[in-house]
């Protein structure tokens, strides 16, 4: 998208483009550019600095709160350190003074270009890492909350064999008791076939 209030200098600038087999779009102000992003989202915009409604650096803060994925390059004749600060710490991707040469305008678009790819790669790296992280983050709690079942159920096992073992050892007491009473002859005298039973 090009965004200049000079119409020659929209046309050089889309012809030199078109040239390189892009497809630019033209705004005239930084109204009509705003108003073109909303139903348009290009790749990189080329903004001139001195525009006749909005202040160009004005226009790179409302592009870069609402589209911050969109490469921008500030153009502009005025040669002050200051407003190349300014669109700097505005986050502006790349800055051409005027006027300039066909080799640094495609020099200057195709870094700034490589280097939005790049960020947006990295942006949905980190996203996809941050979800993988999620997941993992949810499959370790599940794992967890499996452990934790686990040993409640180890516990509930070894109260029930400790309950079980109380519950059977009294009466096999009794009758190991009883039994060792019996073959000792304390009931009365046994013949062989009950001796042998007992």
């Amino acid at each position: 998208l090009i965004v200049d209030d000079e119409e020659p200098i929209r046309e050089w600038l889309k012809a030199t483009l078109e040239l390189h087999n892009y497809r630019p779009l033209e705004a005239a102000s930084g109204q009509m550019c705003l108003e073109l992003l909303a139903t348009a989202a290009p790749d990189v915009i080329l903004l001139d600095y001195k525009l006749p409604d909005i202040l160009g650096i004005d226009v790179l803060k409302a592009i870069k709160q609402n589209l911050p994925d969109v490469a921008v390059i500030l153009m502009t004749a005025y040669s002050g350190e200051d407003i190349a600060i300014h669109a700097i710490e505005e986050h502006v991707d790349g800055y051409l003074r005027k006027p300039f040469l066909v080799e640094s305008l495609l020099s200057v678009l195709t870094q700034t270009l490589a280097r939005n790819r790049i960020e947006r790669e990295r942006q949905r790296l980190i996203a996809q890492l941050r979800e993988s992280n999620r997941e993992v983050m949810h499959r370790y709690e599940m794992l967890e909350q499996a452990n934790r079942d686990l040993r409640t159920l180890d516990k509930l096992k070894t109260e029930f064999l400790a309950n079980i073992e109380h519950e059977l050892r009294t009466p096999l007491n009794s009758i190991l008791g009883f039994t060792e009473l019996m073959l000792q002859g304390y009931s009365g005298e046994l013949n062989g076939e009950q001796r042998r039973q007992l």
